[in-house]
């Protein structure tokens, strides 16, 4: 694996024609404003307010002054070169660092319409530059002269709020939207702070936010597998990751063209599955909730939240992505359409009591049994309400559910012809363990 490490300030990383995308298999932009927006935003005005002092101290001479101001650093991306024709302008893949890539860009752009409202031309044309490339390089258009290129949940967003003179009406919601809205109500107030001293302060916080901001660039040669390197980068064990590693390798493994493979993996990027919900005592995305019980229905095996891909993975690697990814939606999607109130009376009762309890364990089950016939989940689902109300009313432990409920899972799965609904009643009313007695 041929590595290049570089430190580099926006400037160097976008003053060429060049187009950044990132991947299909990467998250959406998920900064926000208390954990990074107002933090970077705080960092960008003591750049400025730095480089105003030292412009003073040096005489007005700018490049002494951008010299003498300390940069600030900003962390690394991961970026990998893509081939192209001879002609066309260079291309790479964000290999990591997409939130910190993206933030980059709503900064530059944001300061930059701020300074063009204002009449500081220099300043604005100066950013302009960092933000997208000449029309005259692209047939397409004017969205291809943008030099970043998100994932498509947020590329019409991005868009939006990268164009001036197009409205951001129909995208309060995304965060993209809302970050640049930030910077640039940011970027007003500091600018208007100090009257008659516009054209300098336009000044400095150009150079804050093009040449006194410092990212590690690490470039990877052009033949190494991206998908692996970002399993590799990402794969730290927290269980917000796994639904990312799992999008990364479904896709990346999909054998589909670039621009159909992302449809593997269906609508898991709404805001629905991302919803925080709570698994025993963590809060965890919807779907890496969901994920994990799919996983452990499937694999017969209770799986740990860090080990989610790893099972997911070796279930994709005996069967294929689109057998797998084929029942995974299915599942998930008959999950999201009982959650959604697509349920009969009786089914209400049953999810409202089992909320009341907390009984997660039980999702593998009812997973299984939303795929079968309106009276055979009937059935199965009176059977588990019946087994766990009598021993909430008895005050027995829940402990060892996970272990019950997984042997359950192991013998549906074994079910050739017998009824499933049978198949639950039969290993409940076999357990004579005290922790699991039904």
């Amino acid at each position: 694996m041929a590595i290049e490490t570089n430190i580099l300030t926006p400037q160097a990383l976008f003053q060429l024609p060049q187009k950044y995308i990132i991947p299909e298999f990467q998250r959406r932009y998920v900064w926000t404003h208390d954990d990074q927006w107002d933090p970077l935003w705080d960092d960008v005005e003591n750049l400025a307010e730095n480089y105003l002092d030292a412009l003073e101290r040096n005489g007005g001479v700018k490049l002494l002054a951008q010299q003498a101001t300390k940069p600030h650093f900003l962390g690394a991306v991961v970026i990998q070169n893509r081939p192209v024709p001879a002609g066309q302008i260079a291309q790479s893949e964000i290999i990591d660092g997409q939130q910190r890539m993206t933030t980059i860009q709503l900064l530059l752009d944001a300061v930059q319409e701020v300074c063009q409202n204002m009449g500081e031309k220099e300043a604005a044309q100066q950013l302009t530059l960092l933000v997208t490339n000449r029309q005259f390089m692209f047939s397409g258009s004017d969205e291809d002269t943008l030099k970043l290129e998100p994932t498509p949940t947020d590329r019409d967003a991005f868009r939006h709020a990268m164009h001036n003179g197009l409205a951001t009406d129909d995208f309060e919601d995304s965060l993209i939207v809302q970050a640049h809205e930030f910077f640039q109500r940011k970027a007003v107030d500091w600018l208007g702070s100090d009257s008659g001293a516009t054209d300098t302060r336009s000044a400095a916080l150009a150079a804050a936010v093009t040449a006194l901001l410092q990212v590690v660039v690490i470039n990877i040669d052009v033949d190494d597998d991206a998908s692996v390197i970002f399993e590799i980068l990402n794969a730290r064990g927290t269980p917000l990751e796994q639904a990312d590693l799992i999008k990364n390798y479904v896709v990346s493994n999909s054998g589909l063209p670039s621009g159909e493979a992302i449809a593997v993996w269906g609508d898991l990027d709404d805001d629905w599955w991302l919803e925080e919900v709570r698994q025993g005592r963590l809060l965890r995305p919807r779907r890496d909730m969901l994920l994990n019980y799919w996983t452990a229905a499937r694999t017969n095996r209770d799986v740990p939240a860090n080990r989610v891909f790893h099972r997911f993975r070796d279930q994709v690697e005996q069967r294929g992505v689109s057998e797998v990814m084929s029942e995974t939606l299915k599942d998930l999607g008959n999950y999201r359409r009982f959650e959604s109130d697509e349920r009969t009376a009786d089914e209400d009762t049953f999810h409202y009591r089992i909320n009341v309890m907390g009984a997660g364990a039980i999702t593998p089950i009812v997973l299984h049994f939303l795929s079968e016939s309106p009276e055979i989940r009937s059935r199965a689902f009176r059977t588990l309400e019946s087994f766990l109300i009598r021993r909430s009313l008895l005050r027995i432990a829940a402990q060892g559910y996970n272990r019950l409920f997984i042997e359950i899972a192991r013998n549906l799965n074994r079910v050739d012809h017998e009824r499933p609904d049978m198949v639950l009643i039969k290993t409940l009313r076999q357990q004579t363990a005290y922790s699991q007695q039904w």
